[in-house]
């Protein structure tokens, strides 16, 4: 665990780049500049509270929301997560975005946002690692909007999601394909079943 003293230390070490940012002629600079020396104070502090690293090599990198951080091989949190010596909370967060964005975009969102380097293929295993570890019963269970839908509807409607990756000369490019079709019990309760007087001509 750090001392009192260690974090006085690190904070006045950037005491003078915090002074320097008056300067700034802008407040966009300003808050900009200002988030990168927090992050950097950030990451020297979650390392330095989390273990104490020597000059040996008995330590792994592992990456963060702030950054990569050393950390002591006797630490539980130097321990791989879901396979990755990437934390839970940055996982957390490539999990989120890879969710709602295709992976090679996430890098750039990522960068953008939190202000953290990370590639694709990190993003796209965090995210393959999270689903085989998730409750099958909790991905199974519709949502509260769609709940809200099947009550109103009077049609079923089913919806399905694939993705992939593709090799293209361009390098490896992410795929997503879905489909959305109606449900029917049985052929005879089909429309076309009974409109048509053969189902191999079609409606």
């Amino acid at each position: 665990m750090m001392s009192k003293e260690e974090y006085l230390t690190k904070a006045a070490a950037r005491y003078e780049a915090l002074q320097k940012l008056n300067e700034q002629k802008d407040f966009y600079s300003y808050e900009a500049e200002f988030e990168k020396i927090w992050l950097d104070l950030g990451r020297e502090v979650l390392e330095s509270n989390i273990s104490k690293v020597g000059k040996d090599a008995r330590k792994n990198i592992v990456r963060t929301r702030f950054g990569p951080i050393r950390v002591n091989k006797a630490h539980v949190f130097s321990e791989p997560v879901l396979g990755s010596r990437t934390s839970p909370y940055l996982q957390s967060k490539l999990v989120l975005l890879g969710c709602e964005h295709v992976f090679g975009q996430v890098p750039a969102l990522v960068e953008s946002l939190l202000g953290a380097s990370v590639s694709q293929s990190q993003v796209y295993r965090s995210c393959q690692r999270a689903a085989f570890v998730a409750d099958e019963s909790v991905l199974d269970e519709p949502s509260a909007g769609l709940n809200q839908q099947l009550a109103d509807e009077q049609q079923t409607v089913y919806g399905m999601a694939d993705g992939s990756m593709l090799l293209t000369e361009q390098g490896w490019q992410e795929v997503k394909a879905g489909r959305v079709f109606e449900a029917h019990p049985s052929p005879e309760m089909h429309p076309c079943a009974t409109a048509c007087e053969s189902p191999a001509r079609g409606c």
